[in-house]
C-alpha cells in the first residue's frame, strides 16, 4: 500500500476513534428488502462503541434468555450433545484439533500469499512464459541436439515437480540420479550447471518461486476446503446447544445496543428496530451486512481488508447485493439462530485498537 494511503487510513481510523463511531450508508437494494419485508426505513447507520450502559443492556438481554434456555431440560449444552455425537461416530475431539490446526495454518498462509497479490490466472500464465523463456535459451546455448533434449527432459520433470507426486518421482526418476529418492535440488543444480547464464537462471528461479506459490494456493485451496466442511458439520451439530444460543444472542444483542439509525446529516433518530426481538424478523442479507460492518468498526480493521476477506472468500465482492435466502427454516420465537458474522470463527468481540489493524489476526 502506497504511503499517503496508508496515512490517510490511518488518520480516519484515529477520527473514528475519537469519536467513537462510523456511519454507513446501507446499499440501496438491502435498504429496499429491509423496508419490503418489514416495513422498516433504514438508509443510514451509525455504529458506535461499547460502554458501561450499553454494556450492561446486552448482559441482561443475553442471561435473561441463558437462563431462560438452562431450565429447558430439551436445550442440551455443548458437552451433552458432545457426549452423544461421540458416542454415534459424529464428532471427535481429533477432529476438533484438525479444525483447530486447520484454523491457524490457513490463515497463516493466507497472509503470506497475501504479501505476493493472489493472482493464480496471473502466475500461471508468467510460470508458462518464463518456462518458455527457459526452453528457446537452451536452444540458444546448446547446439548438441541430444544434450539439449536431455536438459529439456530434466527441466520438464523438475518442472512438473508436487509434493504430492513425491512417492511418484522416487520410483520414476530417483535412480536417474543415482539416489533412492529423488531430489528436485540435484535436478535444479544440474539445470544451473547446463547453462551457467544469469538469464537463464533467472528464468529457473522465477519458476520455481512460482510453482511454489501456486502449489501452496493449491494446497491451501483444499486445506480450508476441509475446514469449510468441519466447520459446518460442527454448527450442524452444536448450532443448538444452550452456549450457542447465547453466543448468538449476544452477537445479536450487540449489533442491536450499538448501532443507531441515523438522518442524511448524521444526526441518531433511533435504534434498528422498535424492540430486540424485532431485529430477528430482518432479512438474513441485512443481518449479515450489519454485523460485517460492526465487525469492521469494534475491530478498528480499515477498508483496505476488505481486498484481502474477498479474495479468500470470507467476504462477498458486493456484501450490499446480497440477496436473503429462500427455503431456510424458520428461527424459534424464543431464542433464533442467526447468521453469524464471524469470519472464520473470528470473535465477535470488540478490541481496541489505536491504528489500522491487520485482518491477519481475525481470521
Amino acid at each position: 500500500m502506497e504511503q499517503q494511503t496508508q496515512k490517510r487510513l490511518d488518520t480516519v481510523l484515529e477520527d473514528e476513534l475519537a469519536r467513537g463511531y462510523r456511519i454507513k450508508d446501507m446499499p440501496q437494494a438491502l435498504a429496499e428488502t429491509l423496508e419490503s419485508e418489514c416495513g422498516v426505513a433504514v438508509t443510514r447507520v451509525r455504529f458506535t462503541r461499547l460502554n458501561p450502559a450499553k454494556r450492561r443492556k446486552i448482559s441482561q438481554v443475553v442471561q435473561r434468555q441463558y437462563h431462560k434456555d438452562l431450565q429447558d431440560s430439551e436445550i442440551l449444552s455443548h458437552e451433552q450433545i458432545l457426549k452423544l455425537v461421540q458416542e454415534r461416530g459424529e464428532w471427535s475431539s481429533a477432529m476438533d484439533k484438525e479444525m483447530t490446526d486447520l484454523q491457524a495454518s490457513t490463515s497463516r498462509e493466507m497472509g503470506a500469499l497475501f504479501v505476493n497479490g493472489v493472482d493464480q490466472s496471473s502466475w500461471t500464465v508468467q510460470l508458462l512464459d518464463a518456462a518458455s523463456a527457459y526452453r528457446e535459451s537452451i536452444s540458444t546455448h546448446i547446439t548438441d541436439a541430444d544434450k539439449a533434449a536431455e536438459v529439456i527432459e530434466r527441466f520438464d520433470r523438475w518442472l512438473e515437480w508436487s509434493k504430492d507426486r513425491s512417492e511418484e518421482y522416487d520410483a520414476k526418476h530417483a535412480s536417474k540420479q543415482g539416489r533412492e529418492v529423488y531430489s528436485l535440488d540435484l535436478d535444479y543444480q544440474e539445470l544451473v550447471n547446463a547453462v551457467p547464464d544469469l538469464e537463464t537462471i533467472d528464468y529457473l528461479n522465477t519458476i520455481d518461486d512460482l510453482r511454489e506459490r501456486l502449489q501452496r494456493y493449491v494446497k491451501l485451496q483444499k486445506e480450508r476446503l476441509r475446514l469449510a466442511e468441519l466447520q459446518l458439520k460442527h454448527s450442524k451439530i452444536f448450532s443448538d446447544s444452550v452456549e450457542q444460543r447465547r453466543d448468538n444472542a449476544e452477537e445479536m444483542a450487540r449489533l442491536y445496543f450499538t448501532t443507531d439509525v441515523v438522518d442524511a446529516n448524521g444526526k441518531p433518530v433511533g435504534l434498528l428496530a422498535p424492540a430486540f426481538e424485532d431485529l430477528w424478523e430482518f432479512p438474513e442479507s441485512v443481518i449479515q451486512w450489519l454485523l460485517v460492518e460492526a465487525y469492521f468498526f469494534l475491530n478498528g480493521i480499515p477498508d483496505e481488508a476488505r481486498e484481502y476477506l474477498q479474495t479468500f472468500g470470507f467476504l462477498a465482492a458486493d456484501v450490499g447485493e446480497t440477496t436473503s435466502s429462500s427455503g431456510e427454516s424458520e428461527p424459534s420465537d424464543e431464542s433464533p439462530a442467526p447468521p453469524t458474522s464471524r469470519l472464520d470463527s473470528s470473535p465477535a468481540a470488540e478490541t481496541d485498537s489505536g491504528s489500522s489493524a491487520s485482518v491477519l489476526a481475525t481470521t
